[in-house]
């Protein structure tokens, strides 16, 4: 059943926690070396929500959570930059991005962390907030991109925010 969910969902991780010894009963019943291989293993003081939120504050958990969402944001940069590289509809620069933006053609925005904090330090942070808006109103997907690893530093690169867009924009 676990390997059903796994194969459909392809976690990178599996959390299995509890207060005592089941965690490791039903690890030790995992034959699937590839499942024993995702699992995290975590103790937690009761199976009510403050035991999963002291679950969620484990480093190990904390370690395993942060490394997805680096992942997740490395893939997302990525992705744009093979598509800046192949001509596709993409658009990378405030101006760029705000126009499109404005025009309803963005699909997907990448937001720097660090952008963000750069325009609300300078008190412009409200130029960008109307192009995250509308990007929302349009029912586009907004990430916002960490600065602490490479996929941030390359998004940095290109003026901190690009988007995926669903046409052209003439420029």
């Amino acid at each position: 059943m676990i390997s059903d969910y796994c194969e459909r969902l392809k976690p990178s991780s599996i959390i299995l926690a509890s207060p005592s010894f089941w965690k490791d009963e039903l690890f030790a019943k995992l034959a699937d070396p590839r499942l024993r291989s995702i699992v995290i293993l975590a103790t937690s003081s009761s199976v009510s929500v403050p035991g999963l939120n002291e679950v969620l504050k484990r480093p190990e958990v904390m370690t395993a959570l942060r490394d997805d969402r680096t992942a997740r944001e490395c893939a997302l940069v990525e992705d744009l930059l093979v598509k800046i590289s192949k001509g596709s509809l993409v658009a990378y620069g405030e101006k760029e991005v705000a126009q499109a933006a404005a025009l309803g053609a963005v699909s997907s925005l990448l937001l720097s962390d660090e952008l963000i904090r750069q325009k609300k330090s300078e008190g412009h942070f409200l130029e960008l907030q109307d192009v995250i808006k509308a990007v929302e109103n349009l029912k586009g997907n907004v990430n916002i991109i960490s600065g602490e690893h490479e996929g941030g530093k390359k998004l940095m690169g290109l003026g901190g925010i690009a988007a995926t867009l669903r046409f052209r924009v003439n420029p």
